[in-house]
């Protein structure tokens, strides 16, 4: 998901910022933020929100989903976990359709953590130079991958949800995968298949199999 970030001039950063504390105390206040936001496909009245302190040596965004007219119990901060995202899904409430549930599936990768560690919904994939390559099981694979690259609906599910095939970066290996969207947006992974395991990745002699770009909505720049 190509996450369309609208940078914000200081003024309305800091008036922004104000609003936003009121609702999260937890956010930086004050000092050398920048802010951008973003309107998402599935919600309508909550808009996504970047807070950066670039006074930080390693300044580490903070993000917040917010309520549009201020609403405390509806405003939530993203912090690794679903139930932010559960809870907006319920209030706004999440209206998903064939053009946007691909987006919200690498939108929930990318904002929440699993107990066994981050998965990411890789949006793009370089092949390797064939010269590189002359495993077949290996071409076979990436063609096999490069189809659900982006994410794809592949069928609907009978509450009126969808079924979205996407390969999955997961602790070094790539997955492919078969996730189940219901209305109420509480997905579920129903297959996996591993197609490039570690090894492969970091194989001597293919340095470029495969370079991907996970769905990392949280530090897009674009």
């Amino acid at each position: 998901m190509a996450i369309n970030w609208q940078d914000m001039k200081e003024d309305d950063s800091a008036r922004m910022l104000a609003e936003l504390r009121e609702q999260v105390p937890e956010l930086p206040g004050g000092g050398a933020i920048k802010m951008r936001h973003a309107d998402l496909p599935f919600y309508q009245a909550h808009r996504f929100y970047e807070i950066t302190d670039t006074v930080q040596a390693e300044p580490k965004p903070r993000y917040v989903l917010y309520r549009s007219g201020g609403i405390p119990e509806e405003t939530f901060m993203v912090d690794g976990s679903p139930t932010p995202i559960h809870k907006v899904n319920e209030l706004a409430p999440l209206k998903l359709s064939t053009l946007n549930v691909a987006e919200y599936v690498s939108f929930f990768f990318a904002c929440v953590q699993g107990p066994d560690g981050k998965m990411e919904v890789i949006e793009k994939i370089q092949p390797p130079p064939h010269e590189e390559v002359t495993d077949v099981q290996t071409v076979t694979s990436f063609s096999a991958i490069k189809k659900i690259i982006p994410p794809c609906v592949a069928a609907r599910i009978p509450d009126g949800g969808f079924r979205v095939d996407a390969a999955i970066l997961f602790k070094g290996c790539i997955f492919k995968t078969e996730i189940d969207v219901p209305a109420s947006g509480d997905m579920s992974v129903v297959k996996d298949e591993g197609v490039f395991g570690r090894a492969v990745l970091l194989r001597e002699g293919l340095p470029s199999l495969p370079t991907v770009v996970a769905g990392r909505i949280c530090s897009s720049t674009s």
